[in-house]
């Protein structure tokens, strides 16, 4: 699905304001599943364009409303200039986060290409707060939160209204996002979810970061990588069988073991970024909570 289709659209959000979207989707091909991409800070820039367009690459009608548009209409920052970005970050409120959301699901609703009933958000860090209020509001079938920031407390009210699973990313060294939020977001959604919320929470078997398509086999991995394709090795633990693909991988992920398992110890000689022992979550769960401390798998 190489072959994508872009284009901006205007939506009417609940509050009566008029909001600009950017729509990626395959150019031909039948129904797909919907996708909400909130966007970072800066605004639907390159990066969050460029985002959606890869999602649509995957076989997702994609879009991306522009959520600062009641106070800079097409606003487009500079990673390096956050002060220009903070009188839009602050003036966004859970309200207007939900009608901006709402405006968008309902356009993917009405869109012929999006299959019904079959729609997900994904946001990244000021996003990542929005898809985490999308979720709370809309009958969504799946949501992802990447490190978002203002969760708790103010909006852990939002919990019990929770529609769809829900996985979060935080990083260990992010110190927008302290471990007392965390834990708080943690604590809410056990107690108001209980035996439908999952927590997994790995050991950082080797330290830094690392993001890349997930392989969960070593020679579909070294393959990828001599294409110069960026990857993460998962596997459900290590051996010496696995080795090339270590070496080829920028990241290791096993669901078993620790930090003097095979993955952890060859890790560490590489100096490759590791995580080991993440499966103490269950498929059955409903929300699935990711804290993470080393390897991001985002891709994005």
């Amino acid at each position: 699905m190489d072959n994508v289709r872009t284009e901006k659209v205007s939506l009417e959000a609940g509050d009566g304001t008029s909001m600009a979207a950017y729509v990626a989707m395959p150019a031909e091909g039948g129904k797909l599943p919907g996708l909400l991409v909130f966007q970072e800070a800066f605004g639907v820039n390159a990066h969050i364009r460029d985002v959606a367009q890869r999602f649509a690459k995957q076989g997702y009608v994609a879009i991306a409303p522009e959520l600062f548009h009641r106070t800079a209409p097409g606003f487009d920052g500079a990673y390096n200039n956050f002060p220009a970005v903070m009188p839009h970050l602050q003036a966004l409120t859970p309200d207007g986060l939900t009608a901006d959301s709402r405006a968008a699901f309902d356009w993917l609703q009405k869109n012929p290409r999006v299959l019904p009933n079959c729609t997900a958000s994904v946001g990244y860090c000021m996003g990542g707060r929005a898809s985490f209020v999308a979720n709370s509001a809309l009958p969504l079938n799946a949501a992802i939160s990447y490190y978002g920031g203002g969760i708790a407390p103010a909006l852990l009210s939002r919990v019990p209204h929770i529609h769809a699973p829900m996985l979060f990313f935080w990083g260990a060294l992010d110190s927008h996002i302290p471990p007392d939020q965390v834990r708080a977001i943690i604590e809410a959604m056990k107690r108001e979810l209980g035996y439908r919320f999952g927590l997994l929470i790995e050991l950082p078997a080797g330290p830094g970061a690392a993001s890349g398509q997930i392989y969960l086999n070593a020679e579909r991995a070294v393959a990828a990588a001599e294409k110069g394709q960026p990857v993460l090795l998962v596997r459900l633990e290590t051996s010496p069988e696995d080795l090339r693909g270590m070496i080829a991988a920028e990241g290791i992920l096993t669901a078993r073991g620790g930090v003097s398992s095979h993955a952890a110890l060859v890790a560490r000689q590489m100096g490759k970024v590791c995580v080991c022992g993440a499966s103490a979550g269950t498929a059955s769960c409903r929300p699935i909570c990711l804290q993470h401390s080393a390897t991001s798998s985002d891709g994005a």
